[in-house]
This record gives C-alpha cells, structure tokens and sequence, in this order.
C-alpha cells in the first residue's frame, strides 16, 4: 500500500491517506519522523499495524502524563483508566513507561492515600477496603495501614464529636454504635469512643438519666427489655404494640422463650 496523502491536523497530528484517498488514521509527529514517513511511501500490511500500534502508545504516553500531573495514581487504577481510552497493550506500554521514569510508586502512593483518608477521619476498615479497590497489592497495603493503624482510635472519638454528640446526649446509643460499624470501626473501637463522649457529657452536665420506652410486639418485651437494660439504659419501660395476624402470633409465642433463653447466654 502506499501512502497517497499526508497532512496535518489541528492537533498537530499527521493524518494519513492511502492509495485511494481514503483516511487510514493519524499518528503523532514523533512516530512520523520515527517511522520515515512520506507522501508516495510503501507500506506493507504488518508496519502499518505496527505503526499504529506505536502511535497508540505514544497517545496512551502522553495521555498518562496529563493524569498523572493532576494527582497521584497506583499502577493498577492508571492501567484501567487508559483502558476506557487505549487498548491493553498500549496502556501496559504507558503504565510501564511511567514506572521507568520514577512517576508511579505503588508503595508510596498507597501510603499517601491511607495519610490522606485517616485525615478524613476514616476508619481503618474502610482506609483497607479503599486501597484494595484501587488494585493495591497486599503488601503495599499491609505496609500503609502499619503506618496509620495507631490513628484509627482516635478517628473513631472524632467522628463520634462531629457527628454524633447531640445523638448521645439524646440517649441514642445503640443508633450511634449501629452507625460508626457501617462506617467500619470495630466495636471496641465505638464502644470506646462512646463511653469517652458520654463521661464527658456527663462532666458538663448532661443529664443522661432520662427514661426509654421500647414499643414492639407483646411477645418481643421481656426479651427486649433485657437487652435495653445490658446496653445501658436506665428506667426501661415497655409499650406492646397491636399484632392483628393470629397465627404468626401463635407461632411467635412459642418460638419466643427459646429466643429469650438465646438471649440470655449469648447476647451480651
């Protein structure tokens, strides 16, 4: 084939026309000079396919640099972004190149990342889980939560005096340990915080003392006032609410005493 047209494009790319006037596709000026190019030149099947190939991974290159400049990235989230844009080959070329030139260190950038979501008061959990999403490897990851594992105590007491103060003083306890697990600190690590909160309320003045009411089924009440009670509400008291469906309460009440004897020796 030969290589009828050559010209450039706004972007300053070399678009190339073959024998019949139709596009084949454009390459960077670099790949141009590279590869020798001209107008009337032959080209066999196999170099144009290598110079595209060649002209994508200059793109992928190029297209690395532009992300990289903005933050920072790990191998495996760089590969995949070029991805959306490149072929495979193209992207593994740019993500290889970019590791030679000392631009992408997975050891550092996993630990920078971990800095940067413990400054978010982010629980330990949840600082792994985000590490391992970005395609991390697992010694990198061991290696960034050594470093910010002593900070993961004392994110759980902020979040719990940023968020869930005015919940406590409010005598919702359970709420507020039922929120910092789904935000993935480890129940020492709520419970703690909790209690630290609510000594200190109490130090203000904070009347924590007030009553709760539990409304739920009549056969729930006796096994949910226990439990009230070993969480650590004072003046538990109970409201049975209507249960209209006569054979799911039949069911209920015999499967209720084995449930409060459950209870009883394992939740605690």
């Amino acid at each position: 084939m030969r290589l009828s047209k050559v010209t450039e494009t706004k972007k300053g790319r070399m678009a190339l026309f073959d024998d019949t006037g139709e596009f084949l596709f454009s390459v960077d000026a670099e790949t141009y000079c590279k590869y020798g190019l001209c107008e009337g030149c032959e080209l066999d099947a196999a170099a144009l396919a290598g110079l595209q190939a060649a002209s994508e991974t200059r793109r992928a290159k190029d297209k690395a640099l532009g992300y990289l400049s903005l933050r920072g990235y790990g191998s495996q989230e760089l590969y995949e972004k070029l991805c959306l844009k490149f072929d495979g080959p193209s992207s593994a070329a740019a993500v290889a190149e970019m590791q030679r030139l000392g631009l992408l260190d997975d050891a550092a950038f996993a630990k920078a990342r971990a800095r940067h979501l413990a400054g978010q008061n982010r629980s330990a959990r949840e600082i792994e889980r985000r590490l391992n999403l970005l395609g991390l490897c697992a010694e990198d990851i061991s290696a960034a939560m050594e470093e910010i594992a002593p900070q993961s105590e004392a994110a759980c007491r902020a979040v719990v005096e940023k968020h869930y103060r005015a919940k406590l003083a409010a005598g919702q306890r359970e709420k507020v340990l039922a929120a910092l697990a789904r935000r993935g600190f480890s129940y020492g690590e709520a419970k703690a915080a909790v209690s630290e909160v609510l000594a200190q309320l109490e130090a203000e003045g904070c009347d924590l003392s007030q009553g709760v009411v539990v409304v739920s089924n009549g056969f729930h009440l006796t096994r949910a006032r226990m439990l009230a009670e070993r969480a650590g509400y004072d003046s538990v008291s109970t409201l049975a609410a209507p249960s209209s469906h006569l054979p799911s309460r039949l069911h209920m009440y015999v499967r209720e005493p084995l449930a409060l004897v459950k209870s009883f020796f394992l939740d605690r």
